[in-house]
């Protein structure tokens, strides 16, 4: 897809504008929209969980699930589930699993659940003892001030 122009404002538009604009650029737009459209969930709701994964969405794409079976962990049996459109790579993790099993299967151990982030600061020299006494002094006011910008991460670790 070939744009002429650099697009401003794409994420402030409506999924529908968004989704008119890509499909515009295919020769027969109208079956591009129908074919986009096509793989939207029935269920408006779970279309609008669809939508919230990611930036920009306009349609969904479906991948094979599948299961590899035997998966033993800690002594239990399992099937995992993997969304890949290579069937090799099911097969392989399959037939890994049923070779691993015989021998024990795999042990795991959850060593922690604490998430590392990182963000950055570009503070002039002289506000920085300023910065440093709100940081470590009022990190729960800082959150709360900054809950517009950060409040779909919180929602997504909730």
């Amino acid at each position: 897809m070939f744009l002429n122009n650099s697009i401003k404002g794409f994420s402030k538009l409506t999924k529908e504008e968004k989704l008119k604009l890509v499909a515009d650029h295919f020769q027969d737009s109208a079956l591009a929209l129908e074919e986009l459209k096509d793989f939207w969930h029935s269920d408006n709701q779970k279309q609008k969980l669809f939508d919230e994964f990611s930036e920009n969405t306009i349609s969904n794409f479906y991948f094979p699930f599948g299961v590899a079976p035997n998966m033993t962990i800690n002594g239990k049996n399992y099937m995992i589930p993997m969304v890949i459109e290579e069937s090799s790579v099911i097969a392989a993790a399959s037939s890994s699993a049923k070779f691993w099993a015989e021998r024990g299967g795999f042990k795991a151990e959850i060593i922690s659940t604490e998430k590392i982030g990182q963000f950055y600061f570009f503070i002039s020299v002289a506000y920085m003892k300023h910065f440093l006494f709100t940081i470590f002094f009022f990190d729960d006011r800082i959150l709360i001030r900054t809950r517009a910008v950060n409040g779909k991460l919180i929602c997504r670790q909730s």
